[in-house]
């Protein structure tokens, strides 16, 4: 069963999910921070921690790159925890991931949709009622964009495709690119900051130390105890360049 579902995960066309490629953001205000975090994936004891860390006040600007559900053990948790920030007027920023995408084409069908969570350990964001995902998730995962472009820095989940006419037309590399190589024409100065594909902390500092033209933030969070220089949730200040780490503290075992 599960080489028939793949191979149906492999199908999935990512499709603009939203009229709004990209989100507005309004500008900072004088003294604030602006943090961005990748790649929680349900681990939504280790995304507050992080987040108490950090000191957030409603000035400050919290950019989160995709990826909040599946394989960690409480994807739900992550969910509701991003919209109550937003309801308590936070200013949190939050762009798609590829596993947002994948879980929006399973709810298309009830069995893929009950496939789908059971292999991603995701089964708590669905209604048991409609057997569906919940409204309030489907309606926050509909509405997110795929990138932001501050006067600094190009915010997107996986990367960007630079060998495409307009690289930010190129959707499915925003969510699936990886190793990808800029262009400095293009980018005039700013960086692209991403997550997707995990990378050991001492290669995320690199890129920050030397102010390369890419800073992956994704450190595997949730892969913790289980590949080896993986499992930190990572926060990075745009203005300061400060690294915030939080280990995986998560009590269930992951996926």
């Amino acid at each position: 069963m599960w080489k028939i579902f793949n191979k149906l995960a492999e199908l999935f066309t990512p499709k603009p999910i939203t009229q709004r490629a990209t989100g507005l953001v309004p500008r900072l205000s004088p003294g604030a921070q602006r943090w961005v975090i990748a790649d929680i994936h349900g681990c939504a004891e280790t995304f507050k921690r992080l987040i108490r860390k950090l000191n957030l006040n409603v000035h400050d600007q919290l950019f989160l790159l995709g990826d909040y559900v599946n394989r960690g053990p409480d994807s739900a948790g992550v969910l509701d925890f991003i919209l109550a920030l937003q309801q308590q007027k936070y200013q949190v920023y939050p762009l798609v991931g590829n596993h947002e995408v994948m879980l929006l084409e399973a709810n298309r069908n009830k069995q893929i949709l009950r496939n789908f969570v059971q292999k991603y350990n995701s089964q708590n964001i669905i209604d048991p009622h409609t057997d569906k995902i919940k409204m309030q998730y489907m309606r926050f995962m509909e509405s997110l964009p795929y990138y932001y472009i501050l006067e600094d820095f190009i915010l997107v989940h996986a990367g960007l495709n630079f060998a495409a006419f307009d690289p930010l037309q190129d959707f499915e590399a925003m969510l699936y690119i990886r190793n990808f190589k800029t262009e400095s024409h293009f980018l005039r100065g700013r960086q692209v900051v991403h997550g997707h594909t995990p990378q050991s902390l001492l290669t995320i500092q690199h890129h920050i130390r030397r102010n390369l033209p890419t800073i992956p933030l994704d450190n595997g969070c949730v892969y913790y105890g289980k590949k080896k220089d993986l499992g930190y949730l990572t926060a990075y200040n745009l203005s300061t360049r400060e690294l915030v780490l939080q280990r995986n503290i998560e009590r269930i075992s992951v996926n």
